[in-house]
């Protein structure tokens, strides 16, 4: 009668028979007979490997065929037992969800029987692509339920659990972790490689690093019910990377005596006889500073645009992980200035040992009768030659602004060394003035007046070229972008050096014009 209803449609003679079932208490003998004779036979046509190869959408082709079945199989059974789908006057019957208890059911325990190989989590593109099918497939039955407490009753029932169990989710991360957290690994044993990816990193580790956190998150591996350990593997990944950054400052700052005198900017210096790897040049250091401020920028983006939005489906609050993310992050950045420290160190270190030559000046003016400084030392262009270098190779690699600080920062230190050596020139100038001024009152001589009638004493002219080189060198700053009030101390070597000329420039200018006239009336004259 029950089967009979069924294949004819009438409605009051399934209504009857499924009272009667009520009445008896057999509503799930009614439920486990319809699945017998309709949702089985069906499902046992439809749920097959050969099924999936043959439909052209593969396995969503599969499930949109057997979700056809709720309509064309479910419609009557539907409209007596749910108001939901009831279209009469007469009292549905109640106590009945044919929907959980028996086309649900015989779903799972098919798709477990003849399409197993789903479930595979051997190949994660595979796993992943036939999970999310699948869960699209469970939200579309689920619409199909007609009520939420019906709903739960589906999330519930024993086989709705056997079918998630089914997918070996632990097992499928595991796999994504090894290629993720792997390749993270591999790129850490040659860390200063060249990437040749298209993120903007100068180091193929931090071009690793970058894919393996988007990887995270991509919609292709990324799968909610493990956005914790997702989650977790992110910030394992951040502070890997600065606990490889830690190694290498230990390695190559407190470690590493500096040795500048051995050491070019381009070079790769000394190999280390204690260590099987090579020691960190210049350029790879310059390039560890940019991918790490490249990395701190670009991670604030991929946070908000891409992680944010995935979490907070399952997530409301998300200032703790926002937190989270930023103490991570923050940690990146904490040596950089060790890094930076360390490359002005090595860069003066080269420009100052020109500074020396500051000290060839009064060679170049005591009693030889040479003219008037008017242009500034060798040695001040060549004190800038690293520098030039410097920026001439690493220049375009770093940041404005940590280059703008770092270029102040090897200008305050070649200016404190600049400072140092103008006290000592200008204290043994006056020394050695005074002590040839006593020479001079002790025989009596006035061998100096010649030389103050023509403007400048021997030791003017060596005060004048200090300071016209320290002009110079201020110029200089200035060209590179970085104003001369961000060098610290360059105001005090200034004003040393300028209180120590007698003369001001006009007065210089008008001496010097004064010189050329008593000069040309002479050849006039002659």
């Amino acid at each position: 009668m029950f089967k009979e209803s069924l294949q004819t449609n009438n409605v009051d003679m399934l209504r009857q028979c499924l009272r009667t079932y009520a009445t008896i208490d057999k509503m799930r003998d009614a439920e486990a007979l319809f699945r017998k004779v309709s949702v089985a036979p069906y499902m046992a046509e439809v749920i097959s490997e050969r099924f999936i190869q043959m439909n052209p959408q593969g396995l969503k082709g599969m499930f949109n065929k057997v979700m056809e079945f709720i309509p064309m199989h479910c419609g009557l059974i539907r409209e007596v037992t749910s108001p939901l789908f009831s279209s009469g006057s007469e009292k549905v019957v109640g106590g009945y969800n044919f929907m959980v208890n028996a086309v649900w059911p015989e779903i799972v325990s098919s798709l477990e029987s003849r399409v197993a190989s789903i479930f595979a989590s051997g190949n994660p593109d595979t796993f992943h692509q036939k999970y999310l099918i699948s869960m699209e497939f469970v939200d579309k039955f689920e619409r199909e339920c007609g009520s939420q407490s019906s709903v739960k009753r589906l999330r519930a029932h024993p086989s709705y659990n056997t079918f998630m169990s089914k997918w070996s989710l632990p097992v499928y991360f595991q796999i994504r972790f090894q290629e993720i957290a792997g390749s993270v690994e591999t790129a850490l044993m040659n860390p200063f490689n060249t990437a040749t990816g298209n993120n903007g990193f100068k180091l193929s580790v931090f071009d690793t690093i970058w894919n393996a956190l988007q990887m995270c998150w991509k919609d292709q591996v990324y799968i909610t019910p493990l956005a914790h350990r997702f989650w977790k593997l992110t910030l394992q990944i951040i502070l890997r990377c600065t606990t490889w950054i830690s190694e290498v400052s230990e390695k190559e700052i407190n470690e590493k005596p500096t040795n500048t005198e051995n050491q070019s900017l381009s070079s790769d210096g000394d190999k280390a006889t204690d260590d099987k790897s090579p020691p960190v040049t210049m350029a790879q250091m310059i390039f560890l500073i940019g991918d790490v401020d490249k990395l701190y920028e670009k991670l604030p983006s991929m946070f908000t645009k891409c992680i944010q939005v995935k979490l907070s489906s399952i997530c409301k609050d998300t200032s703790f992980l926002t937190e989270s993310f930023e103490e991570a992050r923050s940690k990146l950045i904490e040596l950089q200035d060790s890094f930076c420290s360390f490359i002005v160190k090595q860069v003066c270190g080269l420009c100052s040992a020109h500074l020396k030559s500051a000290n060839d000046i009064p060679r170049l003016y005591r009693r030889t009768n040479r003219e008037v400084p008017s242009k500034s030392s060798n040695y001040v262009q060549n004190a800038m030659k690293p520098l030039q270098l410097f920026i001439q190779e690493h220049g375009d690699v770093l940041q404005s602004s940590r280059k703008q600080q770092l270029f102040a920062d090897i200008f305050t230190h070649i200016v404190q060394e600049y400072h140092s050596v103008s006290s000592d020139l200008l204290t043994s100038v006056k020394k050695m003035e005074e002590s040839l001024k006593r020479l001079k009152m002790m025989r009596k001589s006035d061998v100096g007046l010649p030389q103050s009638s023509q403007g400048l004493s021997d030791d003017d002219k060596i005060r004048l070229q200090l300071a016209i080189d320290v002009r110079k060198f201020g110029e200089q700053i200035v060209s590179l972008g970085v104003e001369k009030d961000q060098v610290k101390g360059y105001a005090e070597l200034s004003e040393l050096v300028e209180s120590h000329v007698k003369k001001t420039s006009d007065e210089l200018l008008t001496e010097l014009k004064k010189i050329a006239k008593v000069r040309e009336a002479e050849e006039y004259n002659s």
